[in-house]
């Protein structure tokens, strides 16, 4: 078959119009964003050290098209929020985004079963953590210039609502799903987590049945993502 996931990136110089190749290697890249001084490309993608299950991690390449860098290869974690991937039609896809100044790069990740937002200095690759908890995962999400952040949140037992991060105080600025909770039986849940054989920490969610009685038998349902 001719199918290939490998993606390049191009430059096309005005008033030519010929595309230049700037990525060699191959890789599967899913988002690019240009830095404020459009001297770097930053992306998203991965080269396939283990094949289709490789982490995505983030990378930079400059306009010129010199050697493609790995800002997060020391990172054990994937780019992205992965937990919702099976649960709704669409995701945005918000990740990365470049500070005004071009220093820093945003995007979440996912870290026993929480989707946060972090920051990623350009220069020493230090993480910094800015918002997400349990019950309280960051999905889409804007920053503004002057830093202000608007972001939508996952929890287990409510939809999704608006919130915002300002002065490092964060709010809820939408109720858009009231009614509904209150016409609903939500059911309880508990977040758990366990070793694989080869060690590897899955973390998984035990949602129980409307009405639970403790001292009641029920059967199990198994939703397992392979």
């Amino acid at each position: 078959a001719d199918l290939t996931r490998d993606k390049y990136i191009y430059t096309i110089s005005s008033p030519s119009g010929e595309p230049i190749q700037i990525t060699q290697r191959k890789h599967v890249i899913s988002v690019i964003k240009v830095a404020p001084k459009g001297d770097e490309i930053a992306y998203l993608g991965h080269d396939y050290r283990f094949g289709l299950a490789t982490f995505q991690d983030l990378w930079v390449v400059s306009v010129d098209g010199e050697v493609s860098t790995n800002l997060t290869k020391t990172y054990d974690f994937d780019i992205g929020n992965s937990v919702v991937c099976d649960t709704r039609i669409e995701t945005p896809h918000c990740n990365p985004k470049w500070s005004s100044d071009g220093k820093d790069l945003y995007f979440t990740l996912v870290q026993n079963g929480i989707s946060s937002l972090y920051k990623l200095s350009r220069d020493n690759l230090t993480l910094q953590k800015i918002l997400g908890s349990v019950d309280h995962s960051v999905e889409a999400w804007s920053r503004s210039n002057n830093g202000i952040i608007a972001y939508t949140i996952l929890s287990t037992g409510t939809p999704i609502e608006l919130w915002v991060l300002q002065n490092q105080q964060e709010a809820q600025l939408s109720s858009m799903n009231c009614d509904w909770i209150n016409q609903h039986m939500i059911s309880s849940w508990e977040n758990f987590s366990y070793q694989t054989s080869v060690g590897h920490t899955v973390d998984g969610w035990l949602i129980r049945p409307p009405e639970f009685q403790q001292d009641a038998k029920y059967p199990l349902l198994l939703e397992i993502h392979g």
